[in-house]
């Protein structure tokens, strides 16, 4: 009986490796010291349409994912590549790109060095505010840094958000600049931007098109350094300075238009996203309108200038039609 048992184990373990693959390794710290419950993501190309296979390294720091062959079938026939991830809180990112098919696994033993990382205490609230709509165009405003410590700046804030969010639509559709894109004003709020890198590096988790971030300094009146920044696979940023009542009433008032720093950034997004869309038409309406307004840094307005001469020339946008109001 013992026997026909074992017999039996043995032909359903070569079953099941004869229909799935696997992946093993450890993940260590620079140091080599394992690091346990680290979530390794095995994903492809295909995003969320594809599979996605998690496993969690053990005390050892080691791995282990079992893929079934349909699995492996299914995505390479769509025509997916396969990656690696190795995520946990603390730790920065690592991620390597492997090659799978029904016979081979290249490389099949992967081990991982996670490098700590600075950027982790605020990613709980970074990833509270993202957009997950890929659809939107999204600009993410981030606190500001602020030297007076006795002062709320997140008042505000709050009122800038609110009255940026509804110039900026207003704007957009008083000059038709969205045609099928919709654009938002989302606030990143319960954490500073120290520099350029912790912008960067967040705007990137947040997958945004574009950031606004800065300080603050409040004296007499609020004077604050604000830095937009354009991200893609090479970033932008320009620094202007705008300044506001301390009276917080005043700037809450109706009346009191925003900057046109907002309005002109906004339309250089839009731009920036049509033309990766190739909607040229309205790429070169978006750039027109940014260049009009002349608020922007001198970072967007070479960028603008170099847009547009080159759309003019066609080396960017032949043929351009009209749009139909």
């Amino acid at each position: 009986m013992n026997k026909l048992l074992v017999i039996a184990f043995l032909i359903l373990l070569n079953t099941l490796q004869c229909t799935a693959q696997v992946i093993d390794g450890y993940v260590t710290t620079l140091t080599a010291a394992p690091i346990p419950e680290v979530n390794v993501i095995l994903s492809t190309s295909l995003g969320s349409q594809g599979p996605e296979i998690i496993a969690e390294t053990n005390d050892e720091g080691y791995f282990n994912i079992q893929i079934p062959q349909a699995v492996i079938d299914e995505a390479n026939q769509a025509g997916a590549t396969w990656k690696l991830i190795a995520d946990k809180y603390g730790y920065k990112k690592a991620k390597r790109n492997i090659f799978i098919t029904r016979d081979l696994i290249e490389p099949d033993n992967i081990s991982f060095m996670l490098e700590s990382d600075p950027y982790s205490p605020n990613y709980a609230m970074v990833d509270n505010c993202i957009n997950t709509d890929d659809e939107v165009v999204t600009i993410y405003l981030f606190d500001l840094q602020s030297e007076n410590r006795e002062f709320d700046i997140s008042t505000l804030l709050n009122t800038l958000i609110f009255k940026v969010k509804r110039e900026v639509v207003n704007h957009i559709e008083a000059y038709n600049l969205s045609g099928d894109l919709k654009l938002e004003i989302t606030r990143c709020s319960g954490f500073e931007v120290h520099d350029e890198r912790y912008a960067v590096h967040y705007g990137e988790r947040l997958q945004a098109e574009g950031i606004i971030w800065g300080f603050s300094q409040i004296l007499d009146s609020i004077n604050t350094v604000i830095s937009l920044t354009y991200i893609d696979t090479t970033t932008l940023t320009g620094l202007t300075s705008i300044s506001y009542s301390n009276n917080i009433q005043e700037v809450v008032e109706v009346s009191q238009p925003i900057s046109n720093e907002y309005l002109a950034f906004s339309s250089y997004i839009l731009g920036k996203v049509h033309l990766q869309k190739g909607n040229d038409a309205y790429a070169k309406r978006c750039f027109q309108d940014a260049k009009a307004m002349n608020a922007l840094p001198e970072e967007y307005s070479r960028s603008l200038a170099d847009l547009l001469d080159e759309m003019n020339a066609g080396n960017i946008a032949s043929g351009l039609g009209p749009i139909n109001d």
